[in-house]
């Protein structure tokens, strides 16, 4: 038997001798010859040696190719808020016309096991134990972040006082992100600075983005109290005493 990973099967060489107690005429003659391209599966091959009489002696035997082949998963991706990602796969293995039992496979990771961010390669290696033929395969895990940015404005109001009818406001959203190691001020709108009308509450929603793409986002309101003041009209009034 012989495992190849083809295509088209397998050249294959033999040997098949003969003897005589007198004499022989000639070699062994084989059909196929040695090294003759045998297709998956098994074949015959017929040999026959004639001696200096005439007697022809002659014997049968099968050739078997095995066709070994191994699958790999597809590339995988999967993304992950923690930096880790545990990852399940399978690598499969097959050997055509034999025994499955005699194919192992191995695989530089096991599934299950964890990966970190970024993209990772895994080799597969199947090996027909009975002959050490092997053949390999490989696929990418990519583990990308998920996770968005942190913004600080979560659950916030802020409330000034004015003595119009609006009020300029100044405010400082930050954003952090954990696989980034990034700290930056967020995307406002309204921007700090803008004007806010009085007598109202006013929603502001702040944006920041991290180098994944993962955009996080928070709100909070701004209230404008306008602080009036009224005086009384101008008094006019008598008096008999200074």
């Amino acid at each position: 038997a012989v495992t190849t990973a083809g295509p088209g099967g397998a050249n294959v060489d033999y040997a098949v001798t003969a003897t005589d107690n007198h004499a022989m005429k000639g070699n062994v003659t084989c059909d196929p010859l040695s090294g003759f391209s045998f297709d998956y599966g098994s074949s015959n091959v017929t040999c026959w040696a004639e001696d200096q009489a005439g007697n022809v002696g002659d014997c049968v035997f099968k050739v078997t190719v095995n066709e070994l082949r191994i699958t790999c998963p597809n590339d995988t991706e999967i993304g992950t808020k923690s930096g880790i990602a545990v990852v399940e796969f399978g690598a499969f293995a097959t050997k055509a016309n034999a025994n499955d039992a005699s194919v192992s496979v191995l695989c530089d990771h096991k599934t299950g096991d964890v990966f970190s961010i970024g993209e990772s390669t895994v080799f597969c290696n199947a090996t027909d134990t009975v002959t050490g033929f092997s053949v390999s395969c490989s696929f990418n895990v990519n583990v990308k972040d998920a996770a968005p940015p942190i913004l600080n404005c979560t659950g916030k109001h802020m409330s000034v006082t004015s003595t119009s009818s609006s009020a300029n406001v100044e405010f400082i959203v930050t954003a952090s992100d954990i696989h980034d190691n990034m700290e930056t001020n967020a995307t406002c709108t309204p921007q700090s600075g803008s004007p806010f009308p009085a007598g109202s509450e006013s929603s502001v929603k702040c944006e920041a983005e991290d180098l994944a793409g993962n955009v996080g986002q928070c709100y909070f309101h701004v209230t404008v109290n306008e602080l009036k003041i009224e005086c009384p009209n101008n008094i006019e009034i008598g008096t008999n005493t200074s």
